[in-house]
């Protein structure tokens, strides 16, 4: 790894040796990976086939329970160094809200809708 990508951590890593899978969004296929470092905001990957992963993609380690949203910051030969998504509740919360009102208008328009096509005699 470059100096540049020492240089570009919002946070210090840890050495690891956690092996890892990344899954990717549309679940049609996952890899096994290394954790080489980790931190709160990223990590150091180490995978075989590093040009076939996407910019972004679901990072789990399974035997501590970990699984957040990954997006490449740089590649290097078999490793991937990536950035965490950082979790905001409270705008998840305020986006499923939102949501559940559009579902909610959506279902109401359904039954006007088939009302109008089925009358009740």
């Amino acid at each position: 790894m470059t100096d540049i990508h020492r240089d570009s951590r919002a946070s210090a890593r840890v050495l690891s040796s956690f092996l890892g899978r990344i899954e990717l969004f549309n679940k049609q296929a996952s890899y096994n990976c290394a954790i080489k470092d980790i931190s709160g905001t990223g990590a150091r990957v180490s995978i075989d086939n590093a040009l076939l992963i996407p910019n972004e993609f679901i990072l789990e380690i399974p035997s501590k329970g970990f699984k957040k949203r990954a997006t490449v910051k740089w590649r290097e030969d078999a490793e991937i160094g990536v950035s965490f998504e950082a979790f905001d509740e409270n705008a998840i919360l305020d986006r499923l809200a939102v949501v559940e009102d559009e579902l909610r208008l959506l279902k109401e328009q359904m039954k006007s809708l088939l009302a109008v096509k089925h009358p009740r005699s």
